[in-house]
């Protein structure tokens, strides 16, 4: 009985941790379909960019102001009411048969969406168990990627032929599943608070990690959303299509195994090289001749697990109080989100217009650009 009490708090994280999970699944469920919503319903790329992204909708516009209050209301409620929103928009997702009724459902989603992804990192920072803190920030950096990479895994295991209606039945399942064991397990509590307060409006964002997680942010939903396609259309690759999305959360294990061992210096400090490291993989990505790419499309994969892991995971360095960080927290989510959200459809009218080559070198770009910003801006900080 005395181990009941240590197990309780691991469990309700870990379940949390799979929320996000989740929550990214949901996000990622129309990247294996792309060709198949065009085909089916004539939808053009940047259509199918803004479908994946719409979710984030609320995140871009509201995370801000929507932090404060979430917060407020109540950690273990807001999770609960996240989760229901997502499950109830996936089930709605699954019966919609016109673009209308998709964009409908997507923004119930949305709604769900904004309440996870600021209240659940909050609870993951106050409620980890002291040793696994690091650990679990880590990994939860890294839910839209490894959503992503589920989504693959889950179409890959499909019926052949399946209808689209039934292949979004077994998203919003798996949804429910989760949603249910959120509302079982987690348990209201009062969080512990490690560090000090400061006046309301007065703590300062760490906008150098904003300004990253919003480049990352750009590189990976651009990436995965539109990698399906590129691979539909190619020969045999070394590393599989449903492989490389793997890759994401090895990056992410990697460095949380990195950082439970380290002290917080290193988290910072892996921001301008994991950056460099996609840029190098992004113009090579993907070869229009018959060359095979897929190793550098896992290195790429795996190079956007570590950065977003350092990113996240450097908030309770660079900042100086709780209050500090929970606001960046909060921008954080909010530039993710708006990069989500016009980052698939600008991704989308970048290859339409200049093709892979343009998409590559874009990002490519992309990522020597934060590096510079990350590089620059920590180094003055003095990280």
């Amino acid at each position: 009985m005395r181990s009941a009490q240590p197990i309780k708090p691991l469990l309700s994280c870990l379940v949390v941790l799979l929320l996000g999970y989740s929550t990214g699944l949901q996000l990622g469920r129309i990247a294996p379909y792309a060709v198949r919503l065009g085909d089916e319903f004539g939808f053009s790329h940047p259509t199918i960019g803004w479908l994946t992204s719409l979710v984030t909708l609320f995140v871009a516009l509201f995370a801000i102001p929507a932090a404060r209050v979430i917060t407020s209301f109540g950690l273990v409620l807001a999770i609960k009411l996240g989760a229901i929103a997502m499950a109830v928009g996936a089930v709605l997702f699954a019966f919609a048969d016109t673009l209308p009724l998709m964009i409908a459902a997507r923004v119930i989603e949305a709604a769900g969406h904004i309440i996870t992804v600021i209240a659940a990192p909050s609870y993951l920072a106050v409620k980890a168990p002291d040793s696994l803190r690091r650990v679990f920030l880590a990994l939860w950096s890294s839910f839209v990627p490894v959503g992503f990479a589920l989504s693959n895994g889950l179409s890959g295991v499909m019926p052949q032929g399946a209808q689209l209606q039934d292949i979004w039945f077994a998203y919003a399942g798996a949804m429910g599943v989760v949603a249910f064991l959120v509302l079982i397990i987690l348990a209201d509590a009062q969080p512990k608070t490690a560090r000090g307060s400061d006046p309301v409006g007065k703590a300062k964002i760490a906008w150098a990690l904003v300004v990253s997680f919003g480049v990352y942010a750009f590189l990976s939903i651009g990436f995965f959303t539109f990698s399906p396609s590129y691979t539909a259309t190619s020969g045999p690759q070394m590393v599989s299509a449903a492989v490389v999305p793997l890759f994401v959360p090895l990056g992410s294990f990697t460095a949380a195994f990195l950082f439970a061992r380290t002290d917080g210096a290193l988290p910072p400090r892996l921001i301008s090289p994991g950056f460099l490291l996609i840029g190098c993989c992004a113009a090579f990505c993907f070869p229009e001749t018959a060359s095979d790419g897929s190793v550098l499309r896992a290195v790429f994969a795996f190079a956007c697990g570590l950065t977003a892991a350092a990113i996240f995971t450097s908030v309770p360095v660079v900042t100086d109080s709780a209050d500090a960080a929970a606001r960046t927290i909060g921008a954080i989510a909010q530039a993710g989100g708006a990069m989500v959200l016009l980052g698939a459809p600008l991704s989308g009218f970048i290859l339409e217009t200049g093709g892979w080559g343009m998409l590559e070198f874009s990002f490519l770009g992309a990522a020597l650009a934060a590096a510079s910003i990350a590089l620059v801006s920590l180094r003055r900080a003095n990280i």
